[in-house]
């Protein structure tokens, strides 16, 4: 692919871009990438259907040469209510959206992901049923792509619900840039990254969907009372190689405390040391055109 294809599609060169959500409320990254001992290429932010984004600081990192990969979920921060997707689908929010969308038109590439981890229960409960997501998705990308045709859409589930209903939540190819998911292993007990990682990309491929798309990791992570643990350094070390076999393009750590506990890395632990080693492999260390 030449290099004006792959940076159309934010794809790496070869091997995968390195980043993180690095911290709670949408910290800036500068705490984690001492600890990583490096730059990173992507880094994940949370956003509310009605916030106004990329802010202040978002931007900021842009120009310092990173770029930003969005949960754009159906929280609103007005109301602090949640938007369902039937109601999105329908066009009640489609000035909401559209405001957005200028903003999108002004910083250049950025993932944007609609309610990742859509087949999860509690989203499910805020804004489902499940088999309405596919017509939101599909709204809000038909408002967004002609104002801000540089953002690239990702399908995000959690990748552990490998059900009929979650292939049939897909929004279809047309809509689709990139497929991602929120593979964890909480204590380490799933086989390495292969073992996490590998069931949700066989399953894609068993039920066709995304077929040729990049593949990568919005979220990862494993309990941070694990980080003294050689098993979480065997487990970090894993990752370059996996990446590779899988052929996932993007791999980003959740330094944070979410559903699965607390899977931030302890700056001084053997698992940060780790993960500076992932930091510094020639195959998380990409150009950027």
């Amino acid at each position: 692919m030449p290099p004006g294809a792959l940076a159309a599609m934010l794809l790496p060169p070869a091997g995968s871009w390195f980043g993180a959500y690095p911290g709670g409320g949408n910290a800036r990254p500068d705490a984690y990438e001492a600890m990583a001992g490096r730059k990173l290429d992507v880094v994940m932010r949370y956003e509310a259907l009605d916030s106004v984004w990329p802010n202040a600081s978002d931007r900021a990192l842009i120009a310092e040469g990173r770029w930003l990969s969005v949960c754009w979920s159906s929280r609103l921060r007005s109301t602090g209510k949640t938007a369902t997707w039937a109601d999105v689908a329908a066009g009640r929010y489609d000035a909401v959206i559209a405001a957005q969308a200028r903003r999108l038109a002004s910083v250049g590439p950025i993932w944007v992901g609609y309610d990742n981890e859509m087949d999860g229960a509690a989203r499910i409960a805020a804004s489902g049923p499940l088999w309405h997501y596919p017509a939101a998705f599909r709204r809000i990308r038909q408002i967004v792509k002609p104002i801000a045709p540089e953002a690239l859409w990702i399908w995000c589930p959690t990748g552990g619900n490998r059900t009929p209903a979650v292939a049939a939540c897909y929004p279809g190819d047309a809509y689709v840039d990139w497929i991602c998911y929120d593979p964890y292993d909480p204590t380490l007990s799933k086989g390495g990254p292969l073992g996490t990682y590998q069931p949700f990309q066989a399953w894609l491929a068993r039920e066709q969907i995304g077929v040729g798309k990049p593949l990568g990791i919005c979220e990862t992570g494993f309990h941070k009372d694990r980080d003294n643990a050689d098993a979480a350094v065997a487990w970090l070390s894993a990752v370059p190689a996996v990446l590779t076999q899988l052929g996932i393009r993007m791999w980003l750590w959740f330094n944070s405390s979410g559903g699965l506990g607390d899977t931030s890395l302890a700056p001084t632990s053997p698992a940060a040391s780790a993960l500076r080693g992932i930091g510094i492999d020639p195959l998380l260390s990409q150009r950027h055109w």
